[in-house]
């Protein structure tokens, strides 16, 4: 086990942690601009409003299923 390893099992460091990106209702279209530039807006799908990728709220649910507790 690499020393990185052994550290980031000794902090309990997770790369797979709830965040809006993870969620079933994460969704992201592409918008053009006036100005011709391509952006894309994230957005819930539930509730309707703009998110932060790494944002998270209670609603979130992953694609098999598992809530936050």
């Amino acid at each position: 086990m690499s020393k990185l390893s052994q550290l980031k099992s000794k902090l309990n460091y997770q790369e797979q942690v709830p965040r809006c990106s993870t969620c079933k209702h994460f969704k992201q279209k592409s918008e053009k601009r006036v100005t011709g530039a391509v952006f894309w807006v994230k957005h819930c799908d539930l509730h309707g409003f703009v998110v932060k990728t790494h944002a998270c709220c209670d609603s979130w649910e992953s694609s098999a299923g598992e809530v936050v507790a």
